[in-house]
């Protein structure tokens, strides 16, 4: 279990320190346009950002017994909070300006929120309860698909609504997979994963703007220049880098060439600077942070610390798999931020929360508590 948790934060801390690094090299130049020749704009506030949640994630969240998420009161909380933060995004004293056509964030005071991020990390903690507290049902078709899935339904759709169609897909999937975890028959889940592909699919192919960054992907040439520019630039920056990189603070495609380089793309903006070494380290580091995580959930002692772990982990893996995968045009851009190395506050804190927790796991589930779970362990 500790070796598990020090691969973790090991892999954690790597991706930090390169994120943070290349931040500060790469978001110049949409700082001074965007914040009135602030070029450091960006960096001050993710090291801000990195600290607060470095302090949360490693520090604090991890003394806490992860057993009192298992309380109903909390579960009840945790689904209000997950519907109000969904449509918060739409209240007048709330929501943001919508940025390129998505209705995703919301203002509080000087800092933008975008409450997808935790939005995750909610439906993660209620499935775990939910697969955890039903036991034998679990394969059972009403219990261990039929009623976690009308539950979820209402989540799915208000994130297209926004729409964020990158979200929607990862919750799924990683709903389903938690499903599957518990006991959940195969051939229920693939069912349903079946129709609902088939469904969102043609909820894509309906609208121009998605079915271009689809076709894409397979054609370049039957879509519009426009729909391809991200990814043809980002291609383009790991062919600069090549295995040694151009060099720290080098990157010409940093210049407003690669639009989101700070976030989105920051791992083709690494490839470009750094090289094909530090894009593998960054591989690498997910990678132990899926070791950590897979084992922190094996070695713990209960059901619902077991699944819990394995859907924090499937939440980072998946969103940093869809991320490299975009980035070097496995798949079609969906505005997806790689988890702790993206610029945004929503996206670091959010992953720091998921760190906390399963460093929680890995902390307390080896105990098997009797009565009242405690909070605090000193």
């Amino acid at each position: 279990m500790k070796r598990g948790m020090r691969l973790l934060v090991l892999g954690v801390l790597v991706l930090v320190a390169i994120g943070l690094s290349m931040v500060a090299s790469v978001s110049g130049a949409t700082a001074v346009e965007l914040y009135h020749y602030d070029a450091n704009h960006f960096a001050v506030r993710q090291f801000i950002f990195a600290g607060a949640a470095v302090l949360f994630g490693i520090f604090f969240l991890p003394r806490i017994d992860y057993h009192f998420l298992e309380r109903r009161e909390i579960a009840w909380g945790l689904a209000f909070l997950t519907l109000f933060a969904l449509l918060s995004v739409w209240l007048p004293f709330l929501a943001d300006d919508a940025h390129k056509g998505s209705s995703r964030w919301i203002r509080c005071g000087p800092i933008r929120v975008q409450p997808s991020e935790f939005v995750r990390v909610a439906v993660c903690i209620l499935y775990a309860r939910w697969c955890s507290a039903i036991r034998s049902r679990n394969e059972d078709f009403l219990h261990g698909i039929v009623l976690p899935l009308l539950c979820l339904l209402p989540v799915l759709g208000l994130l297209i609504k926004q729409p964020d169609f990158g979200s929607t897909c990862l919750t799924a999937a990683m709903v389903l997979a938690l499903l599957y975890a518990s006991g959940a028959r195969l051939r229920h889940i693939l069912a349903v994963a079946a129709v609902g592909g088939a469904c969102l699919l043609i909820l894509l192919f309906s609208d121009p703007e998605h079915r271009s960054r689809i076709l894409s992907v397979y054609d370049s040439s039957k879509v519009d220049q426009e729909s391809t520019h991200q990814v043809v630039e980002s291609l383009k920056a790991f062919r600069r880098g090549g295995f040694t990189g151009v060099g720290y603070g080098n990157s010409r495609m940093k210049d407003i060439y690669l639009p989101e380089n700070h976030t989105d793309f920051i791992l083709a903006m690494t490839g470009e600077e750094l090289g094909l070494v530090f894009t593998l380290a960054v591989v690498l580091a997910n990678l132990m942070i899926l070791y950590g995580g897979w084992t922190i959930s094996r070695n713990c002692l209960d059901k619902f610390g077991k699944i819990l772990a394995f859907g924090l982990t499937l939440h980072l893996c998946m969103a940093a798999a869809v991320n490299i995968a975009v980035v070097t045009r496995f798949a079609p851009t969906k505005g997806l931020a790689l988890p702790f190395m993206s610029y945004g506050g929503s996206n670091l804190l959010a992953s720091f929360i998921v760190l906390g927790l399963l460093l929680s796991v890995g902390r307390h589930g080896q105990t098997s508590l009797q009565g009242k779970p405690i909070l605090l362990q000193t």
